[in-house]
């Protein structure tokens, strides 16, 4: 058989296994040096300079990724949308029980400036790991590149859809002065409802 062939059945194999039990971290969102901001969304950046960022959703067993924009324009991946805005940025992660990873969690890119979910126009600054624990516990880490800091961050994890878009009705709050490289918070989150419990990791990031 192709060798490349055999390669990626294991690497799917891995993937189908660890969804159901603690797994390992095999995201795409590695620590890696990245290019200073270039936001074109002048509204995500306050008098510091500093810009808004948030963690995007991408495929990891069932978990879900959504957008807060209706307008497909916002919405260049074709991910479900919570219909909470027309145009400003900004993903959500939905994760149904029985997909727990509690050993190592799965990494997520953090993007700042990244206008209409069009990373092409951010910047990648760090990454959040997640960590699924008994279909009960949530922990957020949060861990940004050489040259940030992290002034602010503000996390959504609940069983409800979220119905806000504005950070700071997230339900947690944390400022920082300095700023810090990293910060992890655990929430207790259980899944009442049957349609998973849901998480927005968003920090403000600024450059050194």
């Amino acid at each position: 058989m192709n060798p490349l062939k055999i390669l990626a059945a294991m690497l799917l194999f891995v993937v189908i296994s660890a969804c159901n039990k603690d797994s390992l971290d095999i995201s795409e969102a590695e620590k890696r040096p990245t290019e200073k901001m270039q936001s074109t969304e002048t509204s995500d950046t306050d008098d510091e300079g500093c810009e808004t960022a948030f963690a995007k959703w991408h495929q990891v067993c069932e978990w879900v990724g959504y957008v807060f924009a209706s307008n497909r324009n916002a919405n260049p991946e074709q991910l479900a949308s919570l219909g909470l805005t027309q145009n400003r940025w900004g993903w959500a992660i939905n994760i149904p029980d029985g997909h727990n990873n509690a050993t190592y969690g799965f990494n997520f890119e953090l993007w700042s400036g990244a206008g209409k979910n069009d990373t092409n126009k951010g910047t990648l600054v760090g990454n959040v790991n997640v960590k699924r624990i008994d279909d009960s516990g949530l922990i957020v880490t949060y861990s940004v590149f050489e040259g940030y800091s992290i002034k602010e961050i503000h996390i959504y994890a609940n069983d409800a859809v979220p119905t806000t878009i504005a950070p700071g009705q997230f339900g947690f709050t944390r400022e920082f002065d300095p700023g810090v490289e990293t910060f992890s918070k655990e929430f207790v989150a259980e899944d009442k409802d049957g349609d998973g419990v849901w998480l927005i990791p968003h920090a403000v990031i600024c450059e050194n």
